[in-house]
């Protein structure tokens, strides 16, 4: 039952309406978690989905988020959108996104859910066909977490760069008291105190309704979640458990190996509200629902899980999946084996702080690893650090410097003495900067015919011809460096 939403809903009809006239259009439906953005959204596509094409894509809580997770749901349904990201082709997946806004003879809605919890690569896209949606025949939907939003979170610059002319802000607020009484109907709750618990939460108002035990109000959502997982047989808590760990949607095939006869509960956990399914995913209806049937699972139990759906999950499994479960099960030989891995795709989608996030999940453990993988974990890291602004990066290249010094590889020691020299040149220690350079260059020189050297080479000059101003001296060295 959706109800104080009609307002909502005709200016989003009305939107539809004038794309032709006035282009496309950017939304952002903002409120806290329950509020309704999903139902809002889901009602809008069932009246209008017969109008218009519907691409749907949705961000995920996982500790360290996918990159571009929500444009991976989209290629499901998307050969082109699915073609740009196996080729990795940025731009292409930003064009593919345009041109599929802008088809004529239908409009196209694009739906991204919880984008509080986007990666960088996915902001930047959303950026780049939000600053263009006037130019075509769709509507972008973003829903967020305004609640969950830190002051420098990511997702308010992108909002800010936005056009404001394309904008259209629509926070929705908690129901009314007449609309609590609505819900409640006949039931034998009462109305003041369902409003008191909730605060007019819609989802905490149905999930209060759903328990329908008027002797026991929950006072918060988790209460309601946990009372309703008590009631159900012992098959549908071992199913709900399995889904609980897994953020997002969860690989049907991976939940049945896990859940195994318990996957025949899955209706009766449709039935209760608390689960959704399509041929091949599984999921929680609601975001809140998930965390409180997680978090009543005790910590051995919990930890099980994750190892049973690690081993489940295929090798090509996206990483940064495979790292969540390595992480909730404490299996340091699998954060080992998939961190870093992670930590490389997202820094391959310029998704900086989920890379930084990975690398620094294996960093405990780099002491069980050669000391030359060690080294390229840290010069890795400290290369994003440095490429984020974050004075971790000098400590982290310095170790790095270290190690490959007792390894004996040359170029690679070039290499870290090289970034070791830009973090400190950056930090305005330009002696060092001009030292450890010079030392890069020395490295390096044993094969003069390396990228290595010719790097070397080049911030050599550069620090020489800035700083310095000593052209004498760069002029050759940059000329050799070319």
């Amino acid at each position: 039952m959706l109800l104080e939403r009609e307002g909502e809903l005709s200016k989003l009809a009305s939107m539809l309406d004038e794309l032709p006239d006035r282009g496309g259009r950017v939304v952002l439906i903002r409120g806290e978690a329950g509020i309704g953005k999903s139902s809002l959204v889901s009602e809008f596509l069932a009246r209008h989905g017969d109008r218009a094409h519907i691409l749907f894509g949705a961000c995920d809580d996982l500790l360290t988020p996918q990159p571009l997770a929500p444009f991976w749901d989209i290629a499901r349904d998307e050969p082109a959108v699915e073609e740009a990201l196996l080729d990795d082709d940025r731009q292409q997946l930003r064009s593919t996104l345009l041109d599929l806004l802008a088809r004529s003879l239908r409009p196209t809605i694009l739906v991204v859910e919880d984008t509080q919890w986007a990666d960088d690569a996915t902001l930047d896209v959303i950026k780049y066909v939000g600053r263009r949606i006037g130019r075509t025949n769709g509507v972008l939907l973003l829903t967020y977490r305004d609640t969950e939003l830190d002051p420098d979170n990511p997702l308010r610059r992108v909002i800010g760069d936005l056009p404001p002319a394309n904008v259209e802000r629509m926070p929705l607020d908690r129901l009314s008291r007449d609309a609590v009484e609505t819900m409640i109907g006949s039931s034998a709750l009462d109305a003041s105190t369902v409003l008191e618990q909730t605060d007019g939460n819609p989802l905490f108002v149905r999930e209060l309704l759903a328990a329908n035990d008027a002797d026991e109000v929950p006072s918060s959502i988790t209460e309601t979640v946990l009372g309703r997982l008590a009631k159900a047989s012992e098959a549908a808590r071992t199913l709900l458990e399995v889904v609980s760990v897994s953020p997002g949607d969860a690989d049907r095939a991976v939940v049945g190996e896990v859940a195994g006869p318990a996957l025949a509960a899955l209706e009766e956990c449709e039935h209760t509200g608390l689960l959704r399914s399509t041929a091949d995913r599984i999921a929680f209806v609601h975001e809140l629902q998930r965390r409180a049937v997680e978090a009543s699972i005790n910590p051995p139990r919990r930890r099980a899980l994750n190892q049973a759906i690690l081993r489940a999950l295929p090798a090509t499994a996206d990483p940064a999946l495979l790292t969540h479960h390595a992480r909730e099960a404490d299996d340091v030989e699998a954060i080992i084996e998939h961190a870093p891995g992670a930590a490389r795709a997202a820094a391959a989608a310029d998704s900086v702080r989920s890379a930084i996030a990975h690398y620094r999940v294996v960093e405990p453990y780099l002491d069980r690893l050669p000391a030359a993988d060690a080294a390229r974990i840290l010069h890795q890291l400290a290369q994003q650090e440095y490429d984020h602004d974050d004075t971790s990066a000098l400590a982290h290249v310095t170790r790095a410097v270290e190690l490959r010094r007792d390894v004996g590889d040359a170029q690679a020691l070039s290499a870290s003495l090289v970034l070791l020299s830009m973090v400190e040149y950056g930090n305005l220690d330009t002696e060092s900067a001009l030292a450890h350079v010079t030392e890069a260059v020395e490295a390096a020189a044993v094969d003069r015919d390396t990228s290595a050297y010719a790097r070397a080479l080049r911030h050599q000059g550069y620090v020489l011809w800035l700083h310095y101003e000593d052209i004498p001296r760069a002029l050759p060295v940059v000329d050799e460096a070319l």
